[in-house]
C-alpha cells in the first residue's frame, strides 16, 4: 500500500490508519509510520476506538490456537467487519473455531505474481 501512495502527508495518513498484529501476538498491535522511505513499527499502537476492518491472514493457523483467537477477537467491536484469509488444505486441524456467521468463499484459481510483474503493473494502476 505504501508503495502505491505518494510519499509525504498522504502516505503518513494511510500508514497512520493501519495497525499490524503479528507474532508474538501477546505483544498486541503495533502502529506503522514512514521514516526516511521505510515503514517502521511502534508498540503499542494507539488504542483504536473500534476497527472498521480486521483482516486476518493465515486464519487457519491463528483461529486454531485459543490464545491467538482470543487476542484477535479482543480487537473486534460491534461494527468491525472481519476478512479471514485461510487455506484449509494447509490447516493441521479439520475443525477450526471460526467466528459464527462467517461466510465461506471458495476460489477456483490461485495466481501468483513475481515482484517484477507487480512493479510493472503498478505503472498502469491509479
Amino acid at each position: 500500500l505504501a508503495r502505491r501512495c505518494p510519499a509525504g502527508a498522504r502516505r503518513r495518513r494511510l500508514l497512520g490508519r493501519i495497525d499490524l498484529l503479528h507474532e508474538p501476538i501477546g505483544r498486541g498491535p503495533c502502529s506503522l509510520r514512514a521514516v526516511r522511505g521505510r515503514v517502521e513499527r511502534r508498540w503499542p499502537a494507539a488504542a483504536a476506538e473500534e476497527y472498521s476492518l480486521l483482516l486476518v491472514d493465515e486464519a487457519h493457523h491463528l483461529y486454531d490456537n485459543a490464545a491467538s483467537r482470543a487476542a484477535i477477537e479482543r480487537l473486534v467491536g460491534p461494527r468491525t467487519r472481519r476478512l479471514l484469509l485461510s487455506d484449509v488444505s494447509q490447516a493441521v486441524a479439520r475443525s477450526i473455531a471460526y467466528p459464527a456467521g462467517a461466510a465461506d468463499v471458495h476460489f477456483s484459481e490461485v495466481v501468483r505474481c513475481s515482484r517484477r510483474i507487480v512493479a510493472g503493473a503498478m505503472a498502469f494502476q491509479q
